[in-house]
């Protein structure tokens, strides 16, 4: 689950467009428990095709509260749960996609496309780009910068 009701729009080179689009009814909407593999295969979507599965920014309705859960998966064959909790307003997702089954895991096992993913909380991508719309991250001398992220795992079995 990732509690977010919009996310970030991507071009063909899989580079945010500045555009923000609801998650609401389609692939992007993590905002109930759902399968993965379901959504990266499921059908014709642009977004899903330029970035070859997920490679997007999700804008976060946690408003930056440390004791919101922002995301959490689960494996039905392990039981391992993780939640992420974050004053970040953004959570990237990416799905494994460039990986090709040259990389050899723990067990000998290959790591294929979609073999694993990325949840990393983040500010606003893009915004030293002086047309950009979102709240500015740029750190200036002197100042402070400071974000917190729990990652807490359970194991349920």
């Amino acid at each position: 689950m990732i509690h977010a009701r919009n996310f970030l729009l991507i071009n063909k080179a899989s580079i945010p467009s500045g555009k923000m689009t609801s998650t609401t009814k389609t692939p992007f909407d993590f905002h109930r428990r759902t399968t993965l593999d379901k959504n990266i295969h499921e059908g014709c979507n642009n977004q899903l095709k330029y970035g070859n599965g997920f490679n997007h920014y999700y804008l976060l309705s946690t408003k930056e509260d440390i004791n919101k859960k922002s995301a959490e998966l689960f494996s039905q064959r392990s039981g391992i749960t993780l939640k992420i909790f974050t004053d970040k307003p953004i959570i990237f997702f990416y799905s494994g996609n460039q990986l090709d089954g040259t990389i050899i895991g723990k067990h000998n096992i290959t790591y294929n496309q979609h073999a694993g993913i990325v949840l990393a909380p983040q500010d606003f991508p893009d915004v030293t780009n002086p047309s950009s719309k979102w709240p500015s991250n740029l750190l200036k001398p002197g100042q402070r910068y400071q974000w917190n992220t729990i990652y807490h795992f359970s194991i349920n079995r």
